[in-house]
């Protein structure tokens, strides 16, 4: 079965939902532009949750630049002895705008901003190292800015970060073909 081309910013996402399981983290992940009004989405205590919007406030999704790593990338294992099935080759690169909504609550003591500055950000961190763990090199981060209205504490706080993902935009897969040999115990012009 050959393989099939996924969305660069969709495997980052599960890459950060994956490390998150694995790391113990609580926290909700989400992808999208309507994610961050949704109240459905909130981690267990309320808040809670990482919201990657795959843009900036305007719309704008970032540049496709010249192919990082040019020429064939094999995939998959289904070949002889796990071998690759498909090839790929990187057409461009895609510097991706995405903005990184990350909200977090310490319902322990909801009026002290202290305390909802600290869950924001210690959120942030296992984000960063989520997305790092992913992405590498990949990944750079950029502006922050605090969502400072409604001034209401009890939901805790959000921040939110500029982030470039940068993954290839690929030329359609090639399957990968293995000869089998083909032995005859007769040679040709030989009888019998």
């Amino acid at each position: 079965m050959p393989t099939v081309i996924k969305s660069g910013l969709v495997a980052l996402v599960a890459g950060v939902q994956a490390y998150f399981t694995d790391a113990g983290v609580t926290a909700a992940v989400a992808l999208g532009w309507k994610q961050p009004t949704e109240q459905i989405n909130q981690g267990p205590g309320r808040a809670n949750r990482v919201v990657f919007i795959p843009s900036d406030p305007s719309g704008r999704g970032g540049k496709l630049v010249g192919a990082q790593q040019p020429g064939q990338r094999l995939y998959g294992t289904s070949g002889p002895g796990g071998a690759a099935d498909t090839s790929l080759r990187a057409l461009y690169t895609w510097e991706r705008a995405v903005v990184v909504s990350v909200w977090a609550v310490d319902g322990t003591d909801p009026q002290n901003e202290s305390k909802q500055i600290e869950a924001t950000e210690t959120l942030f961190e296992q984000t960063i190292r989520a997305v790092h763990s992913f992405a590498h090199n990949d990944a750079r981060w950029g502006d922050v800015s605090w969502t400072v209205t409604p001034v209401e504490h009890m939901f805790g706080r959000e921040l939110r970060a500029s982030l470039t993902y940068r993954h290839p935009m690929f030329d359609a897969p090639t399957e990968v073909v293995y000869p089998t040999g083909h032995i005859t115990k007769n040679l040709s012009g030989e009888s019998g």
